[in-house]
């Protein structure tokens, strides 16, 4: 049975580890596979709701511009990703390195998709004029008041779970981390960092 599937190389395999740093997996699965996300302006983070956001620049020349939508959109070049961070992963990145295996793990992953905010605020500003008039429809309407008992205590808003979360991750401010290209002095530094036999 070995023989039907015989060993042809054998490369010895060093696990690489970042002692206080977590190495992260972004992936943009509404990104076509013949375009990449390079022209980053901005990457931020909120660590407790664990929400991460990459902003990438449109180039007003390129495929991915419509300057007809940009207007309608307050001529927004900038394209938002957002996306939940999972830190349940198993998965690996390597590279060989003067025939060794380097590998390292995969700390967080995220899964990025456009977060279209320009969009959401023209639909708001579109629909002001809806919502107003529901609510004039609805002060005219005959009304029915419930009452309730509460302690003195008992002062502050109760929300759902998901609610809560909700308004948790609005209040928490972004941080803002550091970008740097992937062929940078930078970035070719930090790789020297996961995998050290590159340096």
């Amino acid at each position: 049975m070995a023989d039907d599937d015989p060993v042809v190389q054998e490369y010895p395999i060093i696990l690489n580890t970042l002692a206080d740093e977590k190495l992260y997996l972004l992936q943009f699965p509404g990104v076509g596979k013949d375009r990449n996300v390079k022209d980053v302006s901005n990457v931020r983070i909120k660590t407790e709701s664990r929400i991460l956001e990459v902003d990438e620049e449109i180039e007003e020349k390129g495929d991915n511009y419509d300057r007809n939508r940009a207007s309608k959109w307050k001529n927004s070049n900038i394209i938002t990703y957002k996306g939940n961070i999972n830190d349940d992963t198993n998965y690996l990145i390597g590279t060989f390195v003067k025939d060794q295996l380097n590998i390292a793990k995969v700390d967080v992953k995220c899964q990025l998709r456009p977060n279209l905010k320009y969009i959401d605020v023209n639909d708001m500003e579109v629909n002001q004029d809806l919502h107003m008039k529901r609510q004039e429809m609805k002060s005219k309407e005959t009304k029915t008041v419930q009452m309730t008992v509460k302690s003195a205590d008992d002062t502050a808003p109760k929300y759902s779970g998901a609610l809560q979360s909700f308004r948790k991750s609005e209040i928490e401010p972004f941080k803002n981390l550091s970008y740097h290209p992937e062929n940078s002095a930078e970035s070719w530094s930090k790789a020297s960092q996961v995998f050290p036999s590159m340096s």
